[in-house]
């Protein structure tokens, strides 16, 4: 039996104990657990690390290592850029990798996980931020790579805050098939995490955004769809080119307070901003509330001075 220590984290105190697991048919150790229980709730149990040192080893029924992972306060976690869980097969080599942080997928530089074959080669790569899939500088945020016999195979995906999106008119899917009797190259486009094809994207990019390209977004009956138009275009480009009516404006003509209609069920109203540094508008939703640019810049910087009603 392990020699039991306490610790102080905080104001807390916990004891530091080691759970072990046994297969049932040989009894060989299958698994050790270094767990820390609170002193004043004894039911509160959590695995955690040490000096750098893995909360967890698994074993395969040989005595092999199995996994290896890391925990802070029961969440896998490890700093210093290292893996926090690590699965080797049964011949010691590395078959999966994890980083995490507080229990989230997040690698600050380099995939978050990878995956390997029998050879040692990477097979598959994904880049995290926090637990959703994104990656930095046009570059996929996941790539799966398949070899068989005569027969090479790679996916790429780009993902930006966990939806699929890639800046500009590139895809954010790309399949690689190169085999003895075929190849080809397969490409979709997302913005937002919504597919588009190609010529509809060209046309949502166009410099600058005709009006008919405009009022199609508007139409358009699925929200999701409509809303990712939208994020593609710009708040901006879409509205300069809608008929707007003026509700108010301020006397230095810095601020516009204007209203769209059909844009959704009710009037949009929209806070026209002028940068004094650069002398570029912005363009920023509001309450449907608000009647006044005063009522809508309150709005806008979370002041008090204006008492929404918001369900009616």
């Amino acid at each position: 039996m392990d020699k039991e220590r306490i610790i102080k984290i905080g104001k807390e105190k916990f004891v530091v104990r080691f759970h072990r697991g046994y297969f049932p048919k040989t009894g060989r150790l299958h698994y050790v657990v270094q767990e820390i229980y609170s002193l004043e709730s004894p039911i509160k149990r959590m695995a955690h690390s040490f000096h750098d040192e893995p909360a967890l080893i698994e074993y395969f029924p040989d005595g092999k290592v199995k996994v290896l992972a890391w925990y802070k306060f029961d969440k896998l976690h490890r700093d210093g850029n290292k893996p926090a869980k690590i699965v080797f097969d049964e011949n010691r080599n590395e078959k999966e990798i994890y980083f995490l942080k507080d229990g989230a997928y997040h690698r600050d530089k380099g995939p978050a996980i990878v995956k390997f074959d029998e050879k040692g080669k990477a097979i598959y790569l994904a880049w995290y931020k926090n637990g959703v899939l994104h990656s930095e500088g046009d570059k996929p945020a996941i790539v799966e790579i398949s070899r068989i016999p005569q027969c090479f195979k790679a996916t790429f995906f780009w993902y930006r805050n966990n939806q699929r999106h890639r800046e500009g008119i590139k895809p954010a899917y790309v399949e690689i098939k190169e085999c003895k009797e075929e190849k080809k190259v397969i490409k979709r486009y997302f913005k937002y995490g919504v597919e588009f094809k190609k010529e509809f994207l060209e046309r949502l990019l166009e410099s600058p955004l005709k009006k008919e390209t405009a009022e199609r977004i508007l139409m358009e009956g699925n929200t999701q769809v409509r809303m990712a138009m939208i994020q593609t275009v710009g708040w901006g480009n879409l509205l300069r080119v809608l008929e707007s009516k003026l509700l108010d404006k301020s006397e230095d003509g810095q601020y516009e307070l204007l209203q769209f209609d059909g844009i959704f069920p009710i009037p949009m109203k929209v806070l026209k901003m002028r940068c004094p540094t650069v002398g570029v508008y912005y363009f920023v939703p509001v309450h449907p509330d608000c009647e006044t640019v005063q009522q809508a810049l309150d709005f806008y910087y979370g002041g008090s001075r204006y008492n929404f009603i918001w369900e009616k």
